[in-house]
């Protein structure tokens, strides 16, 4: 999504091209002898040598500075991506289910030496907080710029769009290389997977009592009820009259996943990169 978002922006980015100092283009227009198609031309040209498929029609001396709260909007999604998957990852590498690499000489803590932190997806979460956090600058920027451009504009934005930029290439070089470093612990996960075998098969047990012309609220009250006082799965089939062949069925690891698979093959196929 947020590369797609990035792909079509840069595809649409309007360039501001030759505006003169009000952006009237009052200077082209005289040196030109006030031939509008030469001054057009001339617009046309220097996008075209920039790189730029079109150019803003209507500008001041700068161009708006809504275009800059599009860009910082794209990279502080790309932040919260990022933020999203490495804070999921940081949960997983203290249950050991998925770890983050740790070489022989890294320390994970200068306190508990035994400690093997996340540090890079630790960083990465760090370094994506501190870009989301830059959004609000081009908000501000744009919404109060006078009709002219003022330092107000311009030393804000020396600062907020570089940072922007390379706060936003660290996330992905740190990210790029982390990954190379995961290692998933399948037995793990398959130990957390039956440990909690009883509260994951409530919805595929609620399932199949409907099958069964069972009400599915009716059902649902008695596992609530149940988990209560402790969720008894074998009591509770037995009174929803589902035999141990089907609760065995709907235990197994490739039942509990559903379309997981299939649907992360689907999503591959179809990314244009």
């Amino acid at each position: 999504m947020d590369y797609l978002d990035l792909s079509e922006y840069i595809d649409n980015l309007p360039f501001l091209g030759a505006k003169g100092a009000t952006g009237s283009q009052s200077s082209f227009l005289f040196l030109f002898n006030n031939n509008e198609k030469k001054v057009k031309k001339l617009d046309e040209m220097i996008a075209n040598y920039a790189g730029f498929k079109k150019n803003l029609i209507l500008s001041s001396q700068t161009y708006p500075r809504k275009i800059d709260v599009k860009i910082l909007n794209i990279l502080s999604n790309i932040a919260i991506s990022m933020h999203k998957l490495f804070t999921d990852i940081r949960l997983l590498h203290f249950t050991n289910e998925l770890v983050e690499g740790f070489s022989s000489k890294q320390v994970g803590s200068s306190a508990m030496p035994y400690k093997k932190n996340p540090i890079y997806s630790e960083r990465i979460c760090s370094l994506s907080r501190f870009l989301i956090s830059l959004m609000q600058n081009t908000q501000y920027t744009a919404s109060l710029q006078w009709l002219e451009r003022s330092l107000d504009d311009s030393a804000n934005r020396r600062l907020t769009m570089p940072e922007s930029f390379l706060t936003c290439d660290a996330i992905l070089e740190l990210a790029t290389a982390t990954f190379e470093k995961i290692s998933i612990n399948k037995k793990e996960i398959k130990n957390s997977l039956n440990t909690n075998m009883d509260k994951l098969i409530t919805e595929n047990l609620m399932m199949l009592a409907v099958i069964k012309n069972e009400d599915r609220q009716n059902v649902h009250e008695k596992i609530r009820k149940n988990n209560l006082n402790n969720l008894d799965i074998e009591n509770l089939s037995s009174k929803l009259n589902i035999s141990k062949d089907e609760l065995t069925s709907i235990s197994s690891l490739k039942t509990l996943i559903g379309r997981s698979s299939s649907q992360v093959n689907e999503f591959l196929s179809k990314i244009k990169l």
